[in-house]
């Protein structure tokens, strides 16, 4: 077994701590492979009651090695289907997608498939209870979790009934993954108190076994590919209903976040933290979801019915920043290129994004000149660059992601273009 980098290890042990006994004097075992997805079962451990086998979504640089890698995994799971390692079986064989790094074509799909991680989990005994179990029994769940969805931030996510027999959305994240859980449950209390819109209700949190859980309630509706002009407009005044405070302070938490993963950048994006410091000084603070894109949004009958995922949001960020992420964002789904390029295109000095943001802007009594708009691209592009890192610590390995999304933005907002 290899060396994993940073990002990927905390991602995959906290994922596989909800699926460790929840039992006293019950023990579990994660083993991490590398892209050649070897299983010594000569090096088995013994004495044991759950083994989890797998890595998070690994990113070779070259693309025969993507696929050399994917061939190996999946050759490798159809000999444990065949034949589980004495005296285990398999209980679950759970897909770990890879960081988000382009939109929804065929093409991203496909590589999508071919990166991602897998988490196999087995067990030496029928019905043993593990730790999301537990966090949904603690939620009001009387079975054991059954569809369970771990995802790229070290959370899970099921659908469970609670003690009211009400269906309601289960996050869960063990260990390193709880702060997503309890970000996200914060951010729902606090809309709790504003009548902002079409919002999860958060039914219930607690922690146990030494993970954080919390229950929502369900929204009507699915995420739609891309957004209507309808759907755009619906969103942008959500954004102008959410809380506000006097200031912002959200600009240098950001900055700072992507230097400490980003440091060969650190000097470069020092400059770009004071200039923000100076423009955005005399801008109130806002709540902001941090990640406002279509795969957050829910449409029922053509509207918005819902927004979701807060687990990125920050109490008093820059007026704008969720706005200007919708439609880089709706641009990025549409021309199917790195999100990166989007930003240095700089798509808010548009005609077309004045005339469809006009109203939020004058919600805030703001004139949405070049130099505002500038200043506000520039600091939603360092809220979403930050909140990946934050959720997806790998990237900042990932080369070809820190360049697309770091590196090229970072020089093109370094030379003003006026």
């Amino acid at each position: 077994m290899r060396q994993m980098d940073s990002g990927r290890r905390v991602t995959l042990e906290a994922l596989a701590s909800l699926l460790m006994p929840a039992e006293p004097g019950r023990h579990g075992v994660l083993v991490e492979t590398d892209e050649r997805w070897r299983l010594e079962r000569s090096a088995l451990p013994r004495g044991t009651d759950v083994f989890l086998w797998g890595a998070a979504a690994i990113s070779p640089a070259r693309p025969s090695a993507v696929l050399l890698s994917a061939v190996r995994r999946e050759a490798q799971l159809l000999k444990l289907r065949r034949h589980a390692p004495t005296p285990f079986r398999i209980r679950g064989i759970h897909r770990l997608p890879p960081p988000r790094l382009r939109g929804s074509s065929v093409r991203s799909e496909l590589r999508a498939a071919l990166q991602q991680g897998v988490l196999v989990e087995m067990t030496a005994r029928t019905g043993e209870l593990r730790v999301v179990d537990a966090a949904a029994n603690a939620a009001g769940a009387k079975e054991t979790v059954a569809g369970l969805r771990l995802g790229s931030g070290g959370t899970a996510l099921a659908l469970i009934e609670d003690s009211g027999g009400d269906s309601v959305l289960l996050r869960a994240g063990g260990s390193m993954g709880a702060l997503p859980v309890v970000h996200a449950a914060a951010a729902l209390e606090h809309l709790a108190a504003s009548e902002v819109g079409p919002v999860p209700h958060l039914m219930a949190s607690g922690e146990i076994c030494g993970a954080s859980w919390s229950t929502e309630s369900l929204l009507k509706g699915h995420r739609p590919k891309q957004l209507t002009p309808r759907v755009i407009a619906e969103a942008i005044a959500f954004c102008l209903r959410l809380p506000r405070r006097h200031e912002a302070t959200s600009v240098g938490t950001a900055i700072d976040i992507i230097a400490e993963q980003v440091p060969q950048d650190a000097s470069a994006l020092a400059g770009i933290k004071a200039y923000l410091h100076e423009a955005c000084a005399s801008l109130p603070g806002v709540m902001t979801h941090g990640d406002m894109w279509a795969g957050n949004l829910l449409v029922d009958r053509g509207g918005l019915s819902g927004v979701v995922d807060w687990d990125a949001w920050h109490p008093a960020g820059i007026p704008g920043t969720d706005v200007m992420y919708l439609m880089v964002a709706e641009l990025w789904l549409r021309k199917k290129r790195p999100l990166g390029q989007i930003w240095i295109e700089r798509p808010w000095r548009s005609i077309h994004f004045k005339s469809v943001t006009a109203e939020y802007w004058a919600g805030f009594e703001l004139e949405p000149g070049t130099d505002l708009l500038d200043a506000v691209g520039i600091a939603s592009w360092a809220a979403q660059v930050s909140g990946n890192l934050m959720r997806s610590p790998q990237l900042a390995d990932n080369t070809r992601w820190v360049g697309n999304n770091v590196r090229i933005p970072l020089g093109s907002f370094g030379k003003p273009d006026r």
